[in-house]
Order: C-alpha cells, then sequence, then structure tokens
C-alpha cells in the first residue's frame, strides 16, 4: 500500500513538473516573437518613436521591437540596400514613396492586403488616395503614416522686421529673388537657407510648375527636352550667392548655413515634416508660417505636390508579419501612440486620429497641418515612384553636377547639358 502511494505521488509530481515546464516553455514561447524595426530622422523622432515602441509592448506583452534608427537619409539606405541583398531586412522597414517600387520589383516587401482584409491593419478612416499611395500592381505594400509636402518656411518676425509684406501661396521665383534681395538689403542677413532649393527638390518641383515632372512616365528619359528654366533657374541662385544674399554653397555644405532657427535666415526650403524641428529648435517664442514653392512665371501649374512623408513595410524575409502589422496599426490608429508622435511623420493619415490631435498640437504642428490643408486645394499631382536608375540619377548624377555649379567649377549651361546627356545615357532613351 505504501509503495502505491508513493508511486501515486511520485507520479503526481513528475506530472506536476512536466506541466509547468510546458506552460514555461509556451510563456517563454509567446514572448520571444522579438521584431526589428529600422527607420531614419531626427533624436525627436527616435525618442517619441521608442516612446511608442514602449507603449506597444506594455500593450501586447508577448511582442518584442529592436528599434534601430539611422539620423541621415542616405545612410539608412546605404544600410538597408547592403541587408536586402543579404535577406536579413528587419521586419518593419520604414520606407520612402520614391523607393517602395524599386524593394518591390526585387522581392523585397510583403503585400498587406491580407492583414487589411482581416482588420489587422484598419484602413477605414484613411483616404482612397493615401491608400492607393502604397499600391503597386494592384497590392498594398505600404502603409503612409502622414503626409509631406516641399514648401518655405518664412520667418514671420523677419519679415515684419523688414517692413515685406509675407508672399502669397501663388508667387513665383521672380518674386522670391526681389524678396531675398530685400531682406538681404534691409536686415543684413542671409535671405534664404538654400537646403533643398539647391537640390532635387529644387529641380523636380521647378518642372511641376511647368505641368512636367524630371522623368518621363515610361522612365526611359527626361520629362523635358529644354532645360534653360532650370539653368535660369540656377543662375537666379548664383545671382544671390554672388550678391550676398545667401551664403556660398562651400560655407552651406561646411555646416555653416544659415538657418531658420538661429535667425541668420528669413526663408528655408523644406519638407513640412521639418517645420515642427525648426520652430522647436528656434524656440516657442518664435513665429513662422509655410507656402508653397514658388512657381515659374511662365509656368502653368503649382510647384507643390503632397506625397506620403514615410511609409510602413513588412519584409518579405519577416517571420513574424503578423505582428508587424499588429504594429503598424497601432501607429496608423492609436489615439494614445499618436498624441506622443504628434504628427512628426507628417499630418496623419487617419482622420480619427488627426482630428483628436487638435487639441493636443503645438503651434507649430498646428501649421503644418494647416499647410498640408492649403496644398491640398492647390496642388500638382504626384509624380510617379522612382526607379532605381532614377534614383541612382536624382542621388548621385544630380548632386554632383550641381556641387560643380554651385562651386564655379562650371556654368549653369555646361552642368546642366553634361547632365542631361548622362542622365539620358542611363536611362537608355532620348530627352522626351
Amino acid at each position: 500500500m505504501f509503495k502505491q502511494v508513493r508511486f501515486t505521488i511520485g507520479s503526481l509530481c513528475l506530472l506536476l513538473v512536466l506541466l509547468m515546464s510546458a506552460s514555461l516553455t509556451a510563456a517563454q514561447d509567446q514572448a520571444t516573437v522579438t521584431l526589428r524595426f529600422s527607420w531614419w530622422g531626427n533624436d525627436t523622432r527616435s525618442e517619441r518613436t521608442q516612446k511608442v515602441i514602449e507603449m506597444f509592448q506594455q500593450a501586447n506583452p508577448g511582442i518584442v521591437i529592436e528599434g534601430d534608427a539611422q539620423p541621415t537619409f542616405n545612410d539608412y539606405w546605404i544600410a538597408l540596400e547592403s541587408q536586402g541583398e543579404g535577406k536579413n531586412l528587419p521586419d518593419i522597414v520604414q520606407h520612402d514613396y520614391s523607393r517602395v517600387s524599386d524593394w518591390v520589383s526585387k522581392g523585397w516587401l510583403l503585400p498587406l492586403d491580407s492583414f487589411v482584409q482581416d482588420k489587422t491593419i484598419d484602413l477605414s478612416s484613411v483616404s482612397e488616395d493615401v491608400v492607393a499611395s502604397g499600391t503597386i500592381n494592384k497590392k498594398l505594400y505600404a502603409v503612409s503614416m502622414g503626409s509631406n509636402a516641399p514648401g518655405i518656411i518664412l520667418d514671420v518676425d523677419a519679415f515684419a522686421k523688414a517692413g515685406i509684406p509675407l508672399p502669397k501661396q501663388t508667387w513665383t521665383w521672380a518674386d522670391f529673388e526681389k524678396i531675398c534681395t530685400e531682406i538681404h538689403d534691409k536686415l543684413s542677413i542671409s535671405c534664404v537657407e538654400s537646403g533643398n532649393l539647391t537640390g532635387y527638390v529644387g529641380w523636380e518641383n521647378l518642372w511641376l510648375g511647368y505641368g512636367k515632372t524630371a522623368f518621363s512616365a515610361d522612365g526611359k528619359s527626361l520629362g523635358y527636352t529644354d532645360n534653360k528654366p532650370y539653368v535660369d533657374y540656377l543662375n537666379m541662385m548664383l545671382r544671390l550667392q554672388e550678391s550676398g544674399a545667401k551664403k556660398s554653397f562651400a560655407e552651406e555644405k561646411g555646416g555653416q548655413g544659415d538657418t531658420l532657427a538661429d535667425a541668420t535666415a528669413a526663408m528655408g526650403g523644406y519638407w513640412s515634416n521639418g517645420l515642427v524641428g525648426v520652430w522647436t529648435k528656434a524656440g516657442e517664442k518664435r513665429h513662422f508660417v509655410m507656402t508653397h514653392m514658388p512657381r515659374p512665371s511662365d509656368g502653368c501649374c503649382s510647384s507643390t505636390y503632397i506625397k506620403p512623408s514615410q511609409f510602413m513595410t513588412i519584409s518579405a524575409n519577416s517571420a513574424h508579419p503578423k505582428e508587424a502589422a499588429q504594429f503598424i496599426n497601432y501607429m496608423t490608429n492609436s489615439l494614445e501612440a499618436n498624441r506622443v508622435l504628434l504628427g512628426e511623420r507628417g499630418v496623419p493619415v487617419s482622420s480619427v486620429v488627426s482630428n483628436d490631435l487638435k487639441a493636443y498640437v503645438t503651434p507649430a504642428q498646428a501649421e503644418s497641418f494647416d499647410f498640408i490643408a492649403r496644398v491640398t486645394k492647390d496642388r500638382s499631382p504626384l509624380p510617379p515612384p522612382y526607379t532605381s536608375v532614377e534614383i541612382s540619377i536624382r542621388d548621385k548624377v544630380l548632386p554632383d553636377t550641381l556641387t560643380n555649379i554651385m562651386f564655379g567649377e562650371v556654368t549653369p549651361e555646361e552642368g546642366m547639358a553634361k547632365f542631361d546627356a548622362d542622365a539620358t545615357a542611363l536611362l537608355g532613351g532620348t530627352p522626351q
């Protein structure tokens, strides 16, 4: 009898140990869903994103997210391209409109349609055109995190001090040069932090003002035949540089460029989601507004468009796409999360979220929201996503050309003639 009881107790103990071990293993398995999430951006973006990651993990204890931030856009893509080639991409990738199509063609991104259909990702409060911006070949690959537009930030106080009215949103590049010169003459400061204006944004948006795009729709040629409008634009920038109305290209590239934040420039070329960073650095007592990119005097259209500020995508190599989709949904729809993010990536795409944030935003955020609303009513169509060849031209050939021109090594006429020839050869066609 005693041996039988002892055997029974021993069996029960063994059973309990096995059950506890199984439960522990199950719990460990649940906690081992680890997602990698990569994004680019400044410290403000990283701090807010990390806070939202922590909030998501508290609400979803079975999921751990390892964040990886790169401060610069170019370094970010260099690192990710290498990871893509090695099939070791993060589960969740903050993406850019100009690169999604290329990644889809490489097979690096996972379609998200099934997650929208089962409501893991809820896009019911997102407009159809925003959803369409992440759709390629009739499949959804990317969810926009916000709306963004290029424009000019204006220092309201500097304009008032100079006695110059703020420009209308339909202003032209001729107006821009005149205002720039007047500001320099009256305030003895450089008129503009050129930034985007002497980069691809100025080139791309000038052609929009003529109803054209930088590249043809089929990706086989440039979208223009006569480069004189852009040559004239570069000559204007050189005139401003030579007069001292803007600092030299060398000073700007060396980190000595005028900045709106320290009140040594009255205007700056920025994307709309950059306004918050400028205003935060400048201080809450400063006053800024954002307006459209100037348009050509002989043009037809707005030189400004609205694009997805960033996308969230899931890599094709992710072992946990369902959990990755849950996080994308959280970023898109959680009111609590977006009260932390506060539209830093752009005006939220969910109408429910954007309406909720009106009670929480700062003057800088409110102005960026209002700017997007104004651009919505006066904009050019969003150009097609760039191919890998077009990205190479935009990010390598054009910057090298502009550097040579702004440093005075070649004239705008000479530099752009060579650029057009080189770009056309890479595209494999002739100018349209």
